[in-house]
């Protein structure tokens, strides 16, 4: 199986702490609340084969993967703007893997002093290397 997963996590993970102070970065679902903030959520969402790559013994050469991303914020005053910013650096760090964004926008969250945004990136072709 063709497994970036972690790497691309740690990536996202690294360029967030140098940039936000005691961000809280999971690789799970997170409930409405999480335990600290600015929270981000980071999931591979589906790892399918791209069977136009496969080989006739079934090799799988290439995969198709979605990423799906929450961003929380509590933040008084700036809370959606910190979001903002949080899911610009994780746009540019998923543009050089070569992903495609197809979702970015604010949700409307449980409890409303909690701004969150959800993102979800595609790459129809990853391989092993």
């Amino acid at each position: 199986m063709t497994d970036k997963e972690n790497e691309l996590f740690a990536d996202i993970a690294s360029e967030l702490r140098k940039q936000f102070d005691d961000i809280y970065i999971i690789g799970k679902q997170l409930s409405s609340e999480p335990p600290r903030f600015p929270a981000v959520s980071i999931i591979q969402e589906n790892n399918t084969v791209n069977a136009r790559y496969s080989t006739f013994n079934e090799l799988e050469n290439v995969a198709c993967i979605t990423q799906y991303i929450e961003i929380y914020s509590n933040d008084r005053e700036q809370k959606e703007e910190i979001c903002k910013s949080i899911s610009i650096v994780i746009d540019d760090v998923l543009k050089t893997h070569g992903y495609c964004r197809s979702l970015n926008q604010p949700m409307i969250n449980v409890d409303d002093s909690i701004a969150r945004r959800v993102m979800r990136y595609k790459k129809e072709i990853e391989t092993h290397n």
